[in-house]
């Protein structure tokens, strides 16, 4: 019995599915990964190029090898599809912004909102879609598929499966010494082959999602409780600001040549100039920073299944509220009240293109302190520096430096102009940060108020062709996890807190990361637990006042 031919016009040309995929593959291993094999032939020197040769055949042979194993009438040709498509888009990610794909990297991209996504959008990559997946797609939907019988089809796939292996060893022979010294070396090149690496990371990051149990989160601090207040004492009101993608070195208390950050300057903040962040990624990032967790022991999945710091403050006593400007709070803010940036204001100056400016976060503050009597934590969850459309992050009084790049595609600016607009994000984080002090001061008149900044994760600006964010921590520049940190205490508030300033102040220069934050808002407001460390609690050296 033979099987029927796919679905087609009856005059277009037919050609034996199996060896149709032969052609696929070659093109989707050469054309989707050409910054990968210009890398290679430039670090593994022209002399070793039949190593390079020996790593496009691999990957040519294992897709073909895949396709061969869908390659059946109403499969093959949807699958394929999809295939182009994804190579196109991953391949042109890789080439622009220097991307790795890990499971991290796609689970990014699936949290990623509407509006981010969009600001991605350029016509370099629908150039790169058209002729890397569409054209090719159009034209396979052309051809007429022939598959012979059955038992004739599954003996050509295992002859060239058979085949491929045969010849792999071969060429491995010849010049696998080299090619695997090569590999080890530059471990980053398996993420950015097209489509492997993205399948791959997807494929972890399903495993990933379905080990997390179901049932009710794990309980963290069981014992946690709130040491008793002081006959008199005054509440405790802490602020904690989620940064995005501010990167250490482009703030001016760190050293930067630029005034970014003249108003945190002024207002005599605690600059932390050595901490670096759990991941480089929103995704990852936000639910480790609140995770009990050190970075070493954290997963997504494990968070996913356990409580955070604000569980553990709210089971304390600590009213907690979230205000969200970003892509969403990746469940740490699940159980507690959220109010979304779009939700907080119609004034006019702090409406953007496409939601709100991070000045909207502040809007009704006051009040919001004003209706509680017992201690508060309030997160501010801000988009700052988010790309690639850095000039959207910042109203025009914010931007003292230009001209400005305001396109997606930010490796065709001008270096210049996308610095330019990138640092007008980290002033108008400044302006933002600034105007939050000036709400809490005279809040301090009656409680002990404090102020934390802290951003997610860093941002790649195109130095060694890296662009945006997301590389996995173990190959990440420094750009990408070197991150600011701020702290203000409100007038008096200090010694309230049982702190020490000249003690605070010496212990800036300590390194730091994100592990801190659990630990130290711990000790803000005065929670004992097992789980609290000390030497994790940034200001316990300086807490020397009962």
């Amino acid at each position: 019995m033979r099987l029927a031919h796919s679905a087609a016009p009856a005059t277009a040309p037919s050609l034996r599915a199996a060896f149709l995929a032969t052609f696929l593959a070659f093109f989707m291993a050469v054309a989707g990964n050409l910054r990968v094999w210009q890398t290679t032939v430039e670090q593994i020197g022209e002399a070793n190029a039949g190593a390079v040769l020996t790593a496009v055949l691999a990957l040519a042979l294992l897709l073909h090898i895949a396709m061969l194993l869908v390659c059946w009438k109403w499969v093959f040709k949807p699958v394929v599809v999809f295939l182009l498509i994804l190579t196109a888009l991953s391949s042109y990610a890789v080439d622009a912004w220097g991307v790795l794909f890990d499971e991290a990297m796609i689970r990014n991209i699936l949290e990623t909102d509407l509006r981010e996504a969009s600001e991605l959008l350029s016509w370099p990559l629908a150039w790169r879609v058209a002729w890397c997946g569409l054209l090719p797609s159009v034209l396979l939907c052309r051809v007429r598929l022939r598959f012979g019988s059955l038992h004739r089809e599954l003996g050509l796939r295992v002859v060239l499966i058979l085949g491929h292996m045969v010849l792999l060893a071969g060429a491995w022979t010849l010049t696998g010494r080299e090619l695997t010294l090569f590999a080890r070396e530059h471990r980053s090149l398996r993420l950015m082959l097209s489509p492997s690496a993205a399948l791959v990371a997807t494929r972890d990051l399903i495993a990933e999602v379905l080990h997390v149990p179901a049932g009710p989160l794990d309980v963290i601090a069981p014992d946690a409780r709130k040491k008793a207040p002081a006959d008199g004492a005054a509440r405790r009101v802490v602020v904690l600001v989620v940064g995005e993608t501010a990167t250490a070195s482009h703030f001016s208390l760190n050293g930067y040549e630029r005034q970014t950050t003249p108003g945190l300057e002024e207002r005599g903040v605690i600059n932390y100039p050595d901490v670096h962040s759990c991941g480089t990624s929103t995704a990852v990032s936000v639910p480790c920073m609140f995770s009990a967790r050190s970075r070493d022991a954290f997963s997504r999945s494990a968070a996913d299944s356990e409580e955070n710091l604000l569980d553990v403050l709210q089971r304390c006593g600590v009213q907690v509220r979230w205000r969200e400007n970003n892509s969403g709070c990746k469940g740490v803010c699940d159980r507690v009240p959220v109010e979304w940036g779009y939700q907080l204001t119609d004034e006019p100056s702090l409406l953007s293109e496409d939601g709100v400016y991070d000045g909207a976060l502040l809007e009704g503050l006051p009040d919001l302190i004003d209706q509680g009597s017992g201690d508060l934590l309030v997160v501010l969850h801000q988009l700052g520096s988010h790309g690639p459309a850095y000039a959207k992050r910042a109203p025009d009084d914010a931007k003292r430096f230009l001209p400005e790049c305001s396109q997606a595609d930010l490796q065709n600016c001008a270096q210049e102009e996308m610095i330019n607009a990138y640092d007008n994000t980290i002033v108008y984080t400044d302006m933002v940060l600034s105007q939050l002090i000036d709400l809490l001061e005279p809040v301090a008149a009656d409680a002990r108020v404090a102020m934390l900044y802290v951003s997610d994760h860093g941002e790649s600006l195109g130095e060694n062709g890296v662009y945006l964010h997301g590389y996995p921590c173990w190959l990440a520049p420094d750009e990408q996890t070197h991150v600011p940190m701020v702290l203000w205490l409100g007038p008096d508030s200090a010694q309230g807190l049982g702190l020490d300033m000249s003690l605070v102040e010496a212990g800036r220069h300590q390194p730091l990361s994100h592990d801190n934050l659990f630990h130290t808002l711990l000790g803000l407001f005065d929670i004992v637990t097992e789980t609290y460390v000390q030497e994790l609690d940034l200001l316990a050296p300086a807490r020397v006042f009962k």
